[in-house]
């Protein structure tokens, strides 16, 4: 063999533009597949978290808000005791009573002592401007300010409701008076429970702004703040400068809770700032308690953790960029070697190798590329063989999915599915259950393992009604998850299945109707979860849409068995009626013996398969039906010594011409059936005509009965009948 001079070193690889080359496109695809993970990765973990940071944001100002109500309310309750506390023991209640009776007792005496015990109480409460207790008519009687003995409180908002109950007046500007005030009241009764007065506090709204200026857990720039449903005007200071109280105020924390509603939210507050903002309604202050704070500095911790974040991430892709490259230069540079070599072989010298060592794919490749001069012809002469096992591996893998589209019967179906997923999800126990026709009972259709096995013989059925997991899941439409049996109230186990810690039942829904429940159980508590629930419920959504298709398959097979039926029934029905009012007898045939056709005196029955017999070991007979839309209505008999030699090409030749004569046939009795339909049309309407011709009463009769004769000419007789 002569081997030609080895070719220029200029291979076509070389003169690649760089975008081409397969070095650069390693390190595009690397870069690609190494920073869009990391884009995604950083991308959700950095939503993901700067969720949970405002989820915590606002659940710790919710916490704030409800502990400032309670402090609040612990507040107005400290003042109502007190109230009570004055009151409590019998000799100082009967000093009060003795006040507002009059001429009872020695008033000055019980005036001073009552005084006195206010002006203490006042001492101790800071809270409390003023203790002061006044008749039912409204009488100021004592106080702890002695300058507002005297006076009428008749007109106060308080004045109606105290006299019912204790009572806690919201913040009002009283009359006369140009400060906000609270005045919370407990009513005394006399002998036979008689009011006869009212004892009162006249609370500090500044223990209410002390309150509100605690800004624990609330950062620099956060507030907490009551604002009145009187006007929006503000109960307690802003600690913003500029936003006096006697100003209505707006914003999505404020009025939603002035609306009753609590709960937290992103808005713009009021001062015109981004916050997180916790609101709820105060019914005994009429007011809503506001708990805000900036949102970027409830977020610093996320902001600082998103920079540090993008600078690892900086980082690591750079770092993969390097790697990339290096990577790529050392996948590439042995495949140009292959290049080169091949493009030396393609010039004819059949000697070149490639030395690539390594144990990895590259040197695989190069030790396979350097066998491969010394094994062209081999190579040639096998490739039929390689071409038939891919053919081979292609036939298997096309039969595998005939057979899985073959799953059409429920049946073989479900069985299959339910140890498909047992297996695919390394379960214990897999089962399916399908409604019966009057949604009663759950009845067990596929099971996995001995105990499937043993509860299908048992016809094993739950009832809808019961307490199983089952049932409940048919009832409440949704799924039963049972994450820990142990722990579970409504698990009830089976003695089949005594390893059963963790079981789902979901309802396998189509259309917004149930029909049954895909049901799995694991060994090991906590298997199912909310967070795998999803894929199951998808699983179940794609069996329920199967089963329906299985079902519907197998009603539109018995529709069409029945139209198949009927149809035929029709066929003959018609032809029978066709035949008997075309000839006599059994049918219409006629005989053909390669000279002449002749009709046959008498028929015989039709048949309805191909057959031969013999007749004195002589004669050999075939017979072809000739079928319409799957009914016989006739037949071709072949006669003679030649019959015995007939091919199946012969066969199917005799079967096509039974074919079109069956097609010829009907058209003609649908020819002969037009025909007579028109021939009756025709007679109706001349004797349409006759009838409307007709005069008196003695002609209509005589058209009529011509009618009559003409259209029933066949019939027995007709009688007409005149009055």
């Amino acid at each position: 063999m002569t081997i030609p001079d080895r070719p220029n070193s200029h291979t076509p690889g070389a003169s690649l533009p760089f975008w081409r080359r397969l070095q650069w496109r390693l390190v595009l695809y690397f870069i690609v597949l190494t920073l869009l993970p990391l884009a995604v990765v950083m991308t959700y973990t950095m939503s993901a978290t700067r969720s949970q940071a405002r989820q915590q944001a606002m659940a710790q100002l919710q916490s704030v808000a409800e502990l400032k109500s309670q402090q609040i309310s612990a507040l107005l309750e400290n003042d109502l005791a007190s109230l009570n506390l004055l009151i409590a023991g019998d000799s100082r209640r009967d000093q009060f009573i003795r006040l507002a009776m009059p001429n009872v007792g020695d008033r000055e005496a019980d005036l001073q002592a009552v005084n006195n015990a206010l002006t203490d109480a006042v001492a101790r409460e800071s809270s409390v401007h003023e203790f002061f207790f006044y008749d039912a008519l409204g009488r100021v009687l004592a106080s702890s300010d002695a300058a507002k003995i005297g006076e009428v409180v008749a007109y106060q908002p308080y004045f109606k409701p105290a006299l019912e109950a204790p009572h806690i007046q919201p913040p009002f500007y009283e009359l006369g008076s140009d400060e906000l005030t609270m005045v919370v009241t407990v009513p005394v009764y006399g002998p036979g429970n008689t009011l006869l007065g009212i004892l009162a506090a006249r609370v500090d709204t500044a223990e209410l702004a002390n309150i509100m200026q605690i800004r624990t857990g609330l950062g620099d720039l956060g507030e907490t703040f009551l604002v009145r449903s009187e006007n929006n005007y503000l109960l307690t200071p802003s600690r913003f400068e500029g936003y006096p109280l006697e100003h209505a105020y707006h914003s999505t924390g404020i009025d939603r809770g002035l609306a009753g509603g609590s709960g937290a939210s992103t808005y713009e507050s009021y001062h015109g700032r981004d916050v997180l903002g916790a609101y709820l309604w105060l019914p005994e202050l009429e007011s809503a308690l506001v708990a805000e704070m900036d949102t970027d500095e409830a977020l610093e911790y996320f902001n600082d953790a998103r920079a540090a974040a993008l600078i690892v991430g900086t980082v690591a892709a750079v770092a993969a960029v390097v790697f990339g490259l290096l990577l790529a230069s050392r996948i590439s540079h042995p495949i140009t070697l292959l290049t080169q070599a091949a493009a030396q072989i393609t010039g004819g010298n059949l000697s070149e190798r490639v030395e690539v060592r390594g144990r990895h794919e590259i040197g695989v490749l190069a030790a396979a590329f350097n066998q491969m001069a010394d094994q062209f012809q081999e190579l040639v002469g096998s490739l039929e063989t390689r071409v038939a096992d891919r053919t081979r591996d292609l036939f298997l893998t096309l039969e595998v999915g005939f057979l899985a589209s073959q799953l059409e019967d429920r049946s073989t179906l479900l069985p299959e599915l339910v140890e498909f997923i047992r297996d695919r999800f390394n379960l214990y126990y897999t089962q399916v259950y399908l409604l019966d026709d009057a949604k009663r009972y759950a009845v067990l259709e596929a099971g996995t393992g001995e105990v499937g096995q043993q509860l299908m013989a048992l016809g094993h059925r739950l009832d809808v009604d019961g307490r199983s997991i089952v049932a409940n899941s048919v009832r409440l439409l949704r799924p039963i998850l049972v994450a820990d049996t142990v722990a579970s109230e409504i698990h009830l186990p089976n003695p089949l299945l005594p390893d059963t810690q963790s079981e789902v039942a979901i309802p396998l829904i189509v259309g917004g109707q149930v029909l049954g429940v895909l049901d799995m159980q694991a060994v090991e508590a906590g298997t199912f979860n909310e967070d795998n629930l999803p894929v199951f419920q998808a699983m179940a959504n794609q069996i329920a849409a199967t089963i329906q298709s299985a079902q519907a398959y197998t009603e539109i097979r018995e529709a069409v068995e029945r139209a198949d039926v009927l149809n035929r029934r029709l066929t003959r029905e018609s032809w029978q009626r066709y035949l008997s009012e075309a000839a006599t007898g059994e049918g219409i045939g006629y005989h053909y013996d390669l000279h002449a056709l002749e009709p046959l005196e008498q028929t015989v029955p039709l048949a309805t398969e191909t057959a031969s017999s013999g007749g004195n070991g002589h004669h050999q007979q075939v017979v072809e039906p000739i079928v319409l839309r799957g009914q016989a209505i006739g037949a071709i008999e072949l006669g003679g010594d030649g019959v015995e030699s007939l091919t199946d090409e012969d066969r199917e030749l005799v079967q096509q011409v039974a074919d079109r004569i069956a097609v010829t046939v009907e058209q003609f009795r649908a020819f002969d059936a037009t025909q007579a339909a028109l021939a009756q049309t025709e007679m109706l309407y001349r004797a349409s005509e006759r009838l409307n011709e007709a005069t008196s009463a003695q002609e209509l009769l005589a058209a009529v009965l011509e009618t009559v004769n003409i259209s029933d000419a066949n019939r027995a007789g007709v009688n007409v009948f005149e009055r």
